[in-house]
């Protein structure tokens, strides 16, 4: 007989294996070209699951309202603004969007209000989280090493996933999960072992944003001197070797003067681009969704024309500016400059305390959300997936858990 605690866990496994998989799969599936269909689709599912089971219940935080708000007021207002001036303004992604993010809050509502209520309590949750990031190891695995893909589309890809559209899709959604089971109470052998085989897709898949999420997570996980040491015999080694063996694929991400790397371009196309939309609006942004739509682009933009001028996609990742940062800013302008330097103060933040030697006071489920805030850094300045995504659902998320104390308070009470 499975206990209350198992049932429970497995439910808010289910809830993250929708949330993460279902809109990557539908996009490689349907052919889509972006997550937001799939993202609707889980949703909806996730939705109808908790409705299924009677847990919709969305307590009312007001300064979570009235943020949330506050923050819809200005980009309704400062889309409107901008729609004045542009005459590429597309109205049918700004609004598409916007109700998408008003569904995904409220999710992340609903989700957090189970945690707090201790429906999906800290042990639950260490499972269930320990237990994701094994099941997409071995997904990658099956992926990255056996091939073994059961949908006929995967096998089409170039590097594909399973379930996800490409490697650094499939590096962004493990990594506040990988995150999390390195600085679990699990057995130190456990962990690196498990960071050895995640590590070693080096080999297999040349990836940028899974090298530097690799690099991000090592230098989380060296704390005591013990560990120091394994890292200089062990570890950092074997690291450099599997860099080392694919050198020229990684420098030539890291020279920008190769003119056919798509990559490197992709990510010089988007900090150009959100630039010169910077510049060229006086500061404003382009607006909410906006990004690539108008006239601005750079010379890294003409190049991508110009090498995919055969392919059906000649405009690669020109709408989502390859980085969230560079696609905040262009969109935003100063305000979007100033919002990247609140997550940039949160990411590092986030990182000094997961790098303390004081996650012993903190409960599983904070150490979680410090992982996702670390993590999303590389959604900001290497590579992202778009706004609607899990990591910026788990970032809402996050960031809308600040009644720390309320929450141990409902742990202590479930234990008595």
């Amino acid at each position: 007989m499975y206990s209350q605690n198992s049932i429970r866990k497995n439910f808010l496994f289910l809830i993250l294996f929708i949330l993460i998989s279902l809109p990557s799969f539908l996009m490689v599936q349907l052919s889509l070209s972006s997550l937001a269909t799939g993202a609707l689709v889980s949703y909806l599912v996730i939705l109808s699951l908790l409705g299924l089971f009677s847990l919709i219940r969305i307590r009312f935080y007001p300064k979570k309202i009235i943020y949330f708000f506050l923050i819809s007021i200005f980009v309704i207002f400062h889309g409107i603004i901008i729609s004045f001036f542009s005459k590429n303004f597309d109205f049918y992604r700004f609004f598409g969007t916007y109700v998408l993010f008003f569904l995904m809050f409220h999710l992340v509502l609903i989700i957090r209000n189970l945690f707090e209520t201790n429906y999906f309590n800290n042990i639950i949750a260490d499972k269930a989280f320990i237990l994701i990031f094994k099941v997409f190891l071995f997904l990658g695995i099956s992926s990255f090493v056996f091939n073994i893909v059961p949908f006929v589309k995967y096998s089409q890809l170039n590097r594909g996933v399973f379930p996800f559209f490409e490697p650094s899709h499939y590096v962004l959604s493990i990594s506040p999960f990988l995150l999390y089971f390195l600085t679990s109470q699990v057995r130190n052998r456990e962990k690196y072992f498990y960071y050895f085989i995640f590590s070693s897709f080096l080999l297999f898949v040349n990836n940028l944003t899974l090298l530097i999420t690799c690099i991000i997570v090592l230098s989380l996980s060296l704390k005591k001197r013990s560990h120091y040491l394994l890292g200089i015999i062990f570890i950092i080694p074997i690291l450099v070797l599997i860099v080392m063996l694919n050198l020229e694929y990684y420098s030539s991400r890291l020279i920008q003067n190769d003119s056919e790397n798509l990559s490197t371009l992709v990510w010089i196309q988007g900090w150009e681009n959100s630039i010169l939309m910077l510049k060229q609006t006086w500061g404003l942004g382009v607006g909410f969704q906006q990004f690539g739509i108008g006239g601005l682009k750079g010379a890294a933009t003409d190049a991508i024309a110009i090498i995919r001028a055969n392919d059906d996609n000649s405009t690669l990742n020109q709408l989502d500016g390859g980085t969230l940062g560079a696609k905040i800013i262009g969109e935003f302008g100063i305000f979007g400059v100033l919002a990247i330097i609140w997550l940039l103060k949160n990411c590092i933040i986030s990182f000094i305390r997961l790098k303390s030697r004081k996650l012993a006071n903190l409960e599983p489920i904070e150490i979680f959300y410090l992982c996702i805030l670390v993590s999303f850094f590389v959604e900001l300045f290497v590579r992202s997936m778009s706004y609607i995504s899990n990591s910026m659902f788990f970032l809402i998320l996050a960031l809308t858990i600040t009644d720390k104390n309320k929450l141990k308070n409902n742990v202590k009470k479930s234990q008595h």
